[in-house]
């Protein structure tokens, strides 16, 4: 599969830098001014192309996530293929009905792909489940317009820092990572409505859960938590508090009680 780097020679994620460097190298090479063939102005067009869409940011953005999710869907796909392989090899009477099923099924993630490249802002959710990513691709640029984050069945250790920042951030899903420990940092992200890190690794929880003011929804469940702050219970519009399969002692277990007993949060343990 060809990309937009490969054109320039470049690798993937390539600097916005590096991108204008080698056009401009290509531009002696191609431009019909130097070069009247068909072949060089088919080739200048698609340079001019790639160079629009990898230098400007929203652009760029949209082109990443679009590679990410194809490359996803390839995963899918292929398992899907070898799922129907076996199941045509068993029950070859119905191997019509699958035969009919793959084809339908390339139409419609062709349509969701074109969709997207046509309508692809303003960029709402970022969708990344499930690529074992230890960091977020540095080659990706977070728009200030997202809401809702899915990180969740990755390997990551912390929560990435370049989510601080984004203002209108209501949802972040990192459940089913390697998080060990929670940071103070995370009381930059005093905007979240809804927090999930569930079966994780984390045996505490800190100080600046109770900066988290807006906080309706939180998943603790299927960590290592033995104590819950006493600034978890502050907290003025939490709606659902899961913390189930965690080993918490009984002094943790009676705020639980006290709490449950005297608020209408959904308490889960």
């Amino acid at each position: 599969m060809q990309t937009y780097y490969d054109l320039f020679g470049l690798p993937f994620g390539a600097p916005e830098s590096q991108v204008k460097q080698r056009y401009r190298e290509l531009a002696k090479r191609f431009h019909p001014d130097v070069n009247p063939s068909p072949e060089a102005a088919h080739q200048m067009q698609l340079l001019n192309e790639a160079y629009r869409i990898l230098t400007t940011p929203h652009l760029r953005l949209a082109y990443h996530l679009r590679m990410l999710a194809l490359i996803k869907r390839q995963k899918v796909r292929m398992s899907a293929e070898a799922q129907a392989h076996r199941v045509l090899h068993v029950e070859s009477a119905r191997s019509g009905i699958h035969l009919v099923l793959l084809p339908l099924i390339g139409v419609v993630v062709a349509a969701a792909l074109t969709y997207h490249w046509m309508h692809p802002f303003p960029f709402q959710k970022l969708d990344l489940r499930r690529f074992q990513l230890k960091k977020l691709p540095s080659y990706l640029y977070l728009p200030t317009s997202i809401q809702r984050i899915d990180l969740s069945y990755n390997r990551f250790t912390s929560i990435p820092s370049e989510i601080e920042k984004l203002p209108l951030l209501a949802s972040l899903n990192m459940s089913h990572n390697r998080l060990r420990e929670l940071s103070s940092r995370i009381a930059y992200l005093h905007r979240l409505e809804e927090l999930d890190l569930s079966h994780n690794q984390i045996s505490a929880l800190p100080l600046g859960i109770g900066e988290m003011m807006r906080l309706r929804r939180l998943y603790l469940r299927g960590n290592r938590l033995t104590d819950l702050p006493e600034e978890l219970f502050l907290l003025p519009n939490i709606e659902l508090l899961d913390v189930r399969d965690n080993p918490l002692s009984p002094t943790a277990r009676d705020r639980l009680r006290n709490f449950q007993a005297n608020t209408t949060c959904q308490v889960m343990w």
